[in-house]
């Protein structure tokens, strides 16, 4: 479907030709809808934006926009014009973007219009805010595809950010061989058909919504239910209202559904052919959970950005996959496991888990802005420890890094104490991945405080809250005498986060049952809003019962997972993790936490 190309552009421009009368995109507030010719205009509107800033080919510019039509068309605008975008979530930090245009010469940043970048920018007005108007309005219509002719199958497509093992966001370059290379291998993996529509659930500034939600159905003629972020509650209707076929999740989306209440319907059962998910560790525990409770099988992947996309895929049919892999390599990829001399080992003995292939990418973008060949003796390493079985199945074991993956969001836990040793009464400190049901692993802080400093872990908390993004800030902070540190000063992370969860662990079993509260129901109530106003930074008098996930967007998993933490710092309880996950506003918060204080009138 798009191989037969000389490079992206061009097979975005038969496409969109190709399935003009077709429905490619549907937004579900107020059910607007774009035929593959309309969204052809958004297209040639965003074309006209990038000119209109002053870009042309071979210039960088940041994207840092919300899930939305006008992201998609921007993107498909680059790439027909050769501008090469810089994808970045919409709650960038300042040393983020310092870390992304570092040696690049890049003028602009597309933001959505009413988001501020007040302290976000790098001094001296060297980095413009342009923004994304709602449709382009404004932005005259350009050929966005008139210089595809001289884009060459090798130049950069786009580059994304990753997190370092040194703090610094590795600038991942993929080509347009690699995207055509990678969406060709999706299509029979998948199995999907031109007819089906997807749900999009997922940030497109992440590869698994770029390929598994906008791209893939986008070549194939399929269509898109398009939503700026997951909401638990308008999940299972999204799914029955539009007939969708196929969706794609993190494993902590899978585990919020599966605590719920609701489910899915009769015609989400006769439209929706599986769940895909990948992006982190989907335990086999959590995956017969939920598809004993409501019986839509789950095919989970494996993939790194560095791979375009996608490198295994387990099978579609669920007679055939096998629960605890990931699945058997894409058509484009070659995987093998290697131990630590460069050996290839057989079926079932633990190494590195090695892949080539045309996914591979161009390279990771050095200080002066060039990207730097990532093979090694022609093998890309993944740092994933691995085995295959008899049958070509990949199964992942661990990790050679320290890279914290938490729900498909990558963490350095460098970064995170370097933020947290900013604050006056951190001696040291120490952040590690531990097991999580919801997220595959979560980031926990271990603090030594300054001698006589006193410090909470709820203060720390807001600390962190303005330091970094919202994904990278720990959600639970345990307070040390001192850390296990070596001469050199080293610190064996993996040891370490072994043995504080195994502490850990003790010290829930070993938490006595909370007294009797107090404070009145009244009391108790007000205490709650406070400290939901606290988490959220909301004035009090806007945290009503009737506020929620679906109200606030703030209110995500990893809200949801602070605010508990908080409430337990604040009323010195330890939380049920189902019934916390099925509050669905602050009225049913402030009733779970009068039942665990014992609370009444």
């Amino acid at each position: 479907m798009v191989i037969g190309f000389p490079n992206m552009a061009e097979a975005a421009r038969d496409r969109l030709a190709h399935f003009a009368d077709r429905t490619y995109l549907i937004l579900p507030d107020g059910d607007r809808r774009y035929s593959y010719a309309e969204f052809g205009e958004l297209v040639r509107r965003a074309a006209g934006l990038l000119a209109e800033s002053g870009l042309s080919a071979g210039d960088h510019a940041v994207m840092a926009l919300k899930n939305s039509p006008e992201n998609m068309a921007l993107f498909l605008a680059s790439l027909a014009s050769g501008v090469r975008l810089l994808l970045m979530g919409p709650d960038f930090s300042a040393s983020e973007l310092e870390g992304a245009i570092e040696g690049l010469p890049v003028r602009i940043v597309f933001v959505d219009a009413g988001v501020s970048v007040e302290g976000r920018l790098p001094e001296g007005g060297r980095l413009q805010p342009v923004t994304v108007a709602d449709d382009l309005a404004g932005s005259a219509g350009r050929e966005p595809f008139a210089a595809t002719a001289g884009i060459a199958a090798d130049d950069p497509a786009y580059i994304m950010c990753s997190s370092g093992s040194t703090g610094r966001p590795k600038r991942i370059c993929t080509s347009h061989r690699n995207m055509q290379a990678e969406l060709e291998a999706m299509f029979p993996a998948y199995g999907l058909a031109d007819s089906d529509r997807h749900l999009c659930v997922l940030p497109l500034f992440h590869v698994s919504a770029l390929y598994r939600n906008f791209l893939m159905p986008f070549c194939q003629g399929g269509s898109v239910v398009l939503c700026e972020t997951f909401e638990q509650e308008r999940f299972w209707p999204l799914l029955s209202r539009h007939a969708v076929n196929f969706v794609q999740v993190v494993p902590s989306v899978l585990a919020v559904l599966a605590d719920q209440e609701d489910g899915p319907d009769a015609q989400v059962r006769r439209s929706l052919k599986y769940i895909g998910t990948a992006s982190a560790p989907l335990s086999p525990k959590l995956l017969e959970r939920f598809e004993a409770r409501f019986g839509i099988p789950v095919v989970q992947g494996f993939g790194l950005t560095e791979l375009t996309c996608g490198i295994t895929l387990n099978e579609t049919d669920p007679a055939r996959r096998k629960v605890e892999s990931v699945g058997k390599p894409l058509a484009v990829n070659e995987v093998r496991i290697m131990d630590e001399t460069g050996r290839f080992l057989p079926p079932g003995q633990e190494g590195e888990v090695v892949v080539r292939g045309d996914n591979v990418m161009l390279g990771y973008l050095g200080p002066d802005g060039r990207p730097a060949s990532p093979m090694q003796d022609g093998w890309f390493h993944t740092n994933d420890l691995g085995h295959l079985d008899a049958d070509g199945f990949v199964y992942l074991t661990g990790r050679k890094s320290d890279i914290i993956n938490r729900g498909g969001h990558k963490i350095s836990p460098v970064e995170v104490e370097k933020a947290l040793m900013q604050h006056p009464a951190v001696k040291d400190v120490v952040v590690v991945g531990l097991a999580h049901e919801m997220l595959g692993e979560d980031a926990v802080a271990c603090v030594v405080r300054n001698t006589g400093a006193t410090l909470a872990g709820t203060e720390l908390l807001h600390f962190a809250q303005e330091k970094l993004p919202t994904f990278k800030v720990p959600t639970s902070f345990h307070f040390l005498d001192k850390l296990p540190r070596t001469g050199p000063g080293k610190i064996n992370r993996r040891a370490f986060a072994a043995a504080m969860a195994l502490e850990i662990a003790a010290e829930g079993a070993a938490a006595p049952a909370p007294a009797s509260s107090h404070l009145s129901g009244k009391e108790l109530a007000q205490r709650v809003r406070e400290i939901v106003a606290e988490v959220f930074s909301l004035p009090v008098d806007k945290v009503t019962d009737e506020l929620g996930p679906h109200k606030l967007r703030a209110w995500d998993s990893l809200g949801q997972i602070r605010l508990v933490l908080a409430l337990e710092d604040g009323f010195s309880f330890r939380h049920d993790p189902r019934e916390a996950n099925a509050v669905r506003n602050v009225g049913e918060l402030i009733g779970m936490v009068a039942r665990r204080m014992g609370t009444t009138g």
